[in-house]
């Protein structure tokens, strides 16, 4: 659709959790393979639709969203080195993902945590 794709891995890290492309309620490690950057992102919509408009933020170059600042910021990495992996179904999740991986920023691609 927009020239781009990234791959999608659909691999649960809890027992008895099945992840498809319209699964809700996911939260998500994006993974870059060149330099093993991470940002840990959580959807109460469809995977696909979330995946989608990560996308469309990388097609049309918006700064303002930080997997499309991390692409287009001069490095090695492109959209072609970025993985998604879809982990856990539950809400709430995403916080403690980001501190688990240690993805805030500057040390991953995490600009804030969602205080719920």
């Amino acid at each position: 659709m927009f020239g781009y794709r990234l791959t999608v891995n659909l691999l649960p890290i809890g027992p008895n959790q099945h992840f498809t492309r319209t699964s809700k309620n996911v939260v998500y490690i994006l993974v870059c393979g060149r330099c093993n950057g991470l940002y840990v992102g959580e959807t109460k919509r469809r995977l696909a639709d979330r995946v989608t408009e990560h996308l469309r933020s990388i097609k049309q170059s918006f700064q303002g969203y930080q997997v499309a600042k991390y692409v287009h910021f001069p490095s090695l990495c492109s959209v072609k080195d970025l993985v998604v992996t879809a982990v856990i179904m539950c809400r709430g999740s995403e916080n403690r993902l980001v501190m688990k991986f240690g993805t805030l920023s500057p040390h991953g691609l995490n600009v804030r945590m969602d205080l719920f």
